[in-house]
């Protein structure tokens, strides 16, 4: 997105806290409190116990995810709404609001997914999408995971083949299909042997990360794990209550 068309978007959509209208940011320190942070250590693929990674064997298997990692809950509204305008009011400096929520998620949850072989690829948005938003909020996302866990991020790894329908609006068996060989990795030569960290923003019923997990894996990479800003129902372990 170019810089005249980004400062006419903050002229026509000004930076006030989605929380409470606070000028000058996108979300305050007080509203940010409102998203709570996950620290679930069940598996985030069928909720079953474990401690390893956040995703058991069996859905690791089913996943071709090595590990899953979910910054908040999907249901809170201040977080719906904040996604919500960053992918359909154009407006990429909202990312930077999610910065602040990725930060708070390392900080407190103390994992080490990343290997001297690391490399952060987002889920690509096909090219007629990306040319309609301008930016791929999944980039934008990773670029901040890259900052904060100092790793290289190659958004050239992996290309979406099929301009897909959108999944809000499917079935978890229209997902599957809509979904069905829509990414390839176009130089299986430079992730043949890398440890692969995929960034999302919204994880639903996982057809997107595994289709991906799934091409990447197949071009000789040696592991996928997935970081997303968040999926729907998690339970917060700690308090023993919804985060919703």
């Amino acid at each position: 997105m170019n810089k005249l068309l980004k400062n006419l978007i903050e002229l026509i959509f000004p930076s006030n806290c989605f929380g409470c209208g606070l000028e000058g940011t996108w979300l305050c320190n007080n509203c940010a409190e409102k998203i709570p942070i996950c620290s679930k250590h069940d598996c985030f693929w069928c909720n079953s116990n474990t401690r390893k990674r956040n995703i058991c064997l069996p859905c690791q298997q089913e996943s071709q995810l090595s590990a899953l990692f979910v910054i908040t809950a999907y249901q809170n509204l201040l977080f719906q709404d904040m996604l919500h305008n960053l992918k359909y009011n154009f407006a990429s400096s909202i990312s930077d609001a999610f910065k602040f929520l990725l930060i708070k998620y390392f900080e407190q949850n103390k994992i080490n997914i990343t290997s001297k072989d690391s490399v952060i690829v987002p889920i690509p948005l096909h090219k007629k999408r990306l040319a309609e938003r301008g930016f791929n909020q999944s980039e934008l996302i990773g670029n901040h995971v890259a900052e904060i866990l100092q790793l290289k991020i190659n958004p050239k790894l992996l290309i979406r083949t099929k301009n897909t329908k959108s999944q809000m609006t499917l079935n978890k068996a229209d997902r599957i299909l809509n979904m069905q060989k829509s990414f390839v990795c176009p130089d299986p030569a430079q992730v043949k042997g890398k440890d692969i960290i995929l960034i999302d923003d919204v994880l639903t019923t996982g057809t997107t990360i595994r289709e991906a997990a799934q091409a990447l894996k197949a071009s000789g990479c040696r592991s996928v794990s997935a970081i997303v800003l968040a999926k729907g129902g998690l339970i917060n372990m700690k308090d023993n209550v919804r985060i919703d």
